[in-house]
């Protein structure tokens, strides 16, 4: 017994070094060369203005959210030490990393924290679920899905919504995820007038072109078996009826 308390024991201990080891290696994230790196060659436009701007703020629970480290931000948000609202210099928080680059895990870990919300936006008014639509991360797509409190057709500051950045990108599977949602608008168009049936066409994506079609006929349809079955009860057109 008394082994096998000092075990637990001295894995508590590791557990905190560990955590501890991880909280000062993230503290300074922005400034190790590897990130740097990371920053500059991550095909982002951002990722080069943060690295010529000298201090990214790239750091802790965003940098744990970025590289999908769960246990880590478990950790540093059990330590108190990190405000779940900060951002880094490009108007991202932790939430918006964690969707962007689909770290399911951590993104539940997140929405779980008191004060955090599924309808959080960066500089460009880009939300959680529109970057996990635009990156076609299906499984981040379907848990703020499950949120009550998720808008989902907040658009950015050039009017583009979630479903327009989904069918844009051509990920069926989400466009679809989207519209089982009978409050997620099928043809919001954005500030050059492009609805997502004009992305999806122009993107060639025929299946969603049908997807979005049927969407929008769904409501007329009732009308149209009515139509239907009148015309089928009239006589055919140019036969006289005596």
């Amino acid at each position: 017994m008394l082994l096998a308390t000092g075990e637990r024991m001295q894995q508590g201990k590791s557990r905190k070094g560990g955590n501890m080891l991880a909280l000062k290696l993230l503290d300074g994230l922005d400034r190790h060369i590897s990130s740097r790196i990371l920053l500059t060659r991550s095909g982002d436009t951002w990722g080069r203005e943060l690295y010529r701007s000298g201090s990214t703020r790239f750091a802790g629970l965003r940098g744990a959210a970025y590289f999908g480290l769960a246990e880590t931000a478990v950790a540093l948000l059990n330590m108190r030490k990190w405000d779940l609202s900060a951002t880094d210099v490009a108007g991202n928080m932790a939430i918006l990393w964690a969707a962007r680059n689909g770290h399911r895990v951590v993104l539940e870990v997140l929405l779980e924290q008191e004060g955090a919300t599924p309808n959080t936006v960066d500089q460009e008014g880009r939300t959680p679920l529109s970057l996990a639509a635009e990156w076609g991360h299906g499984d981040v797509v379907r848990i703020l899905l499950e949120r009550e409190d998720l808008t989902p057709n907040t658009a950015h500051e050039y009017g583009r919504t979630p479903l327009s950045w989904a069918t844009g990108g051509g990920h069926n599977s989400i466009v679809e995820t989207l519209l089982v949602r009978g409050d997620v608008a099928p043809d919001t168009p954005d500030r050059e007038g492009r609805t997502p049936l004009s992305w999806a066409a122009g993107g060639r994506h025929g299946s969603i072109v049908e997807i979005l079609l049927a969407r929008m006929m769904s409501p007329l349809l009732p009308w149209i078996e009515t139509v239907e079955r009148l015309y089928r009860g009239q006589p055919s057109l140019g036969v006289r009826t005596l």
